[in-house]
């Protein structure tokens, strides 16, 4: 039988321990940079990104605003357009009403 026991240095350890979890944080925000430097978007992408937000929207109307579903259509606009101000930053969700 073979025991192994491990031990610490109270006077070296605690700053021996900081520098290898600073080095290995280190290490892991160039790999996430890597990923983040090489991961390519699409129009695909963005479209989907787009619709995602609108139906996030159309399901909170529906849910807590309680409007009922068929009041309620999702438009597939040319996301790229401008906004229709010049004035205006560009929103993320754009609502639209028509009275009747």
């Amino acid at each position: 039988m073979l025991e192994v026991s491990g031990f610490i240095d109270p006077d070296n350890d605690a700053e021996g321990y900081r520098r290898e979890q600073l080095s290995r944080e280190i290490k892991r925000l160039k790999y996430l940079d890597l990923i983040y430097t090489n991961t390519s978007v699409t129009q695909d992408n963005l479209s989907d990104l787009a619709e995602a937000r609108a139906i996030t929207v159309q399901n909170f109307m529906i849910e807590k605003g309680q409007l009922a579903p068929e009041r309620l259509f999702l438009k597939k606009p040319d996301i790229t357009a401008p906004p229709d101000q010049k004035a205006t930053d560009r929103a993320r969700v754009e609502l639209g009403a028509t009275v009747r």
